[in-house]
């Protein structure tokens, strides 16, 4: 932070892979992140943290998850609270590939040249055998966290009870459009800050158009 060098002054992620998290599948399912440094053990309601002692993180997470949530107004005040599910892990899809992405991880750290020079997995640990379901998703749902690509809580659809049509406009409401995630109907497989700003774009002809 003084010299503006160093971990810090680097991007988050200075490796990223597209993987599938079993051989036969036809295309990548998975992508895993990796970091030249280690988060500590999450703490509810703080911000993570790196470790003082030296390591790498590998940010592991399912491409187009089937898993859904939801998202419930809870009163007419528009400042009161929202009842928010997230579901993760709901769909059996998700569960099975997140076990078999974070089997493919550990291998690649078992393996040299990278293995000679770890010392310890500091999360979840050994003791969290990589080829049982239930023990790597409590993990992830314990100590894990979400990658910030949430979508769809206003999501376009043809239907009279999808809250958003093909031209962004939402459904009940005169001159109003909704230009992010959230009108996305299904995840695309990686980042949305690409398809965010072909939305923006898109939503500029439709505004043009009308006026």
């Amino acid at each position: 932070m003084l010299t503006r060098r160093g971990p810090l002054a680097r991007p988050a992620y200075d490796v990223m892979a597209f993987l599938k998290s079993r051989p036969d599948l036809e295309r990548p399912d998975t992508e895993v992140l990796l970091a030249p440094w280690s988060l500590a053990a999450l703490q509810p309601g703080r911000p993570a943290a790196v470790e003082r002692e030296p390591g790498v993180s590998a940010c592991a997470m399912v491409l187009r998850p089937t898993s859904e949530g939801s998202l419930a107004i809870t009163a007419d005040d528009p400042d009161a609270g929202l009842d928010i599910d997230p579901g993760y892990f709901s769909s059996a899809y998700d569960r099975q590939a997140a076990t078999d992405l974070f089997g493919r991880v550990r291998n690649f750290f078992a393996t040299d040249p990278i293995a000679s020079r770890v010392r310890r997995e500091t999360f979840p640990g050994p003791g969290v055998h990589s080829g049982a379901e239930g023990e790597i998703v409590r993990a992830a749902l314990d100590g894990g966290y979400c990658g910030f690509h949430a979508i769809g809580t206003c999501a376009m659809g043809p239907g009279a009870e999808d809250v958003t049509d093909a031209r962004l406009r939402v459904r009940g409401v005169d001159r109003l459009r909704v230009v992010d995630a959230s009108v996305l109907p299904s995840m695309v497989s990686g980042n949305l800050n690409g398809p965010v700003m072909a939305m923006a774009w898109r939503a500029a002809q439709f505004i043009r158009e009308e006026v």
